[in-house]
């Protein structure tokens, strides 16, 4: 893992809103917890949360997205 990457992940990360940043959270902790994690510390939710952001081409608002997409076709 890059430094600057993840420096960059989450200086973007507390530029969104505080609503976003709860969202995207409880998305991360939410994909843990479908993985089988029993237990979730912020640490494991701060590495879902880079790997969500990678995933999104290093854009939150793509990840915003793709996570509304999963919980749509879920339901």
């Amino acid at each position: 893992m890059n430094i600057n990457n993840w420096t960059l992940c989450f200086d973007q990360f507390n530029a969104q809103s505080g609503m976003t940043r709860h969202i995207l959270r409880r998305c991360a902790a939410d994909r843990l917890s479908c993985k089988g994690f029993e237990e979730i510390g912020s640490s494991d939710i701060n590495h879902e949360l880079f790997a969500m952001w990678r995933q999104s081409n290093q854009c939150w608002q793509t990840a915003v997205i793709n996570e509304v997409e999963v919980f749509s076709n879920a339901t």
